[in-house]
């Protein structure tokens, strides 16, 4: 059976599905390993449970520059160091090593899991045929770049040894299809076919009769011609001309798309998001402290939400600075792409992405309000699954492709 996988590439979380199961999150940092490698205590069946969190790989192909062992994941964050993360400032996902070393040892740690599932031991060995589906920044996105990435994964056969407590598994992965498209399109398909309760501000903001008064005076403040007679689901935006803000860590999409189709020539990023605001903030912390904290995003994400941490206020009150500077940025691309990209066409403005998670404080009523004026709708994409959209997306795409291979 082929592994049906789908990958969204994060500069700070790597999301996938695999054979249409749940969204499967991590860091998406990896760290070499040299030496032995020093596991936790615990049955087997407790270390295949966690594996997921526990990522141990060797992984040998011809994709990489240098075949190596690796921590991966949640096990690389909280490894003694900084692990390796993409860089936002340089971008060029398409060619970088950490992508294609985090996507392999994902499925490769979900093969064993499956199989131990399904024959209550390990295997020496494994072979996996796959499918796989990736997005890339539409920032960077060219067609020489996608096929340079598609052919990476798929040109190559991918040997990955998965330790498991004191064992070690060795996955065989072969590629037989693998397309690479740009971040924001895959979100089409994830709000034409989102679940209903997707929508529900959506719904609270412009639907016409509600059971709240307090909703009521809301709604008045809406324009009459933006406002809607019935609750609307996914089926209400197929016929739209959308303009898309995909607010992530290291970039930001903005996609136009007219019903079930993106304008190639109206598809541009920036490098902007909340991985900028937190590198600023942590240059400002280190100033602060002189040098004496040498943090990564992600470690610095995890002290700005412990409340115990020391460097806890001075780390909030650095990023709110950063953040907003981020979100004034944002928000004149969304007027630039607004005026040139869809010449005052669009009907509705879709923000989502993580960024429009940790900026919304700073972007919401801004960009509600500049949609008021040009009698635009706006579809806030709630937090529940602002990050998941690309890789939503994604999985509804793979789903079509395997249902017309197998009709042939």
């Amino acid at each position: 059976m082929i592994m049906r996988t789908v990958a969204d590439i994060g500069n700070s979380e790597l999301k996938m599905v695999i054979n249409g199961g749940k969204v499967i999150k991590l860091p998406d940092v990896n760290k070499r390993v040299f030496g032995r490698v020093k596991n936790k205590e615990g049955s087997l069946q407790q270390s295949v449970t966690n594996l997921m969190d526990e990522i141990c790989v060797h992984v040998t192909s011809d994709a990489i520059e240098r075949d190596g062992k690796f921590y991966v994941g949640y096990r690389a964050a909280h490894s003694n160091g900084k692990p390796d993360a993409l860089d936002i400032e340089l971008g060029d996902k398409y060619k970088r090593d950490i992508p294609v070393v985090n996507v392999l040892s994902v499925m490769a740690t979900k093969a064993v899991q499956t199989m131990y599932e399904e024959v209550g031991e390990l295997p020496k060995s494994i072979e996996v045929p796959a499918s796989l589906i990736l997005a890339i920044p539409a920032s960077e996105y060219e067609g020489k770049k996608a096929r340079f990435l598609e052919s990476r994964f798929k040109e190559n056969v991918h040997i990955v040894i998965v330790y498991v407590g004191e064992e070690k598994v060795t996955i065989q992965i072969e590629f037989e299809t693998v397309k690479v498209t740009r971040e924001g399109i895959p979100a089409l398909y994830a709000i034409f076919e989102g679940n209903q309760d997707m929508f529900d501000d959506f719904n609270k903001l412009y639907k016409k009769e509600t059971d709240s008064k307090e909703d009521d005076k809301e709604v008045k403040k809406r324009k009459a011609n933006l406002l809607v007679e019935e609750k609307v689901n996914g089926e209400y935006f197929k016929n739209k001309k959308i303009l898309h803000a995909d607010i992530g860590d290291g970039t930001s999409e903005y996609i136009f798309s007219k019903g079930l189709n993106p304008v190639p020539d109206a598809c541009w990023g920036e490098k902007r998001g909340i991985g900028h605001a937190i590198e600023g903030a942590i240059k400002l912390l280190q100033e602060e402290y002189e040098g004496g904290v040498d943090i990564n995003r992600q470690q610095f994400s995890e002290l700005v939400t412990d409340p115990n941490d020391k460097k806890h206020d001075k780390a909030v009150e650095f990023l709110e600075e950063t953040r907003y500077m981020q979100a004034q940025g944002i928000y004149d691309d969304i007027e630039k792409a607004y005026v040139y990209k869809t010449a005052s066409q669009a009907e509705v403005l879709a923000v989502y992405g993580g960024g429009s998670i940790a900026l919304r404080e700073d972007l919401y009523k801004k960009a509600f309000e500049f949609c008021e004026v040009n009698d635009m709708q706006l579809l806030w994409i709630s937090p529940t699954y602002a990050t998941e959209m690309n890789v939503r997306g994604m999985e509804i795409l793979s789903k079509k492709l395997a249902s017309k291979v197998a009709k042939k």
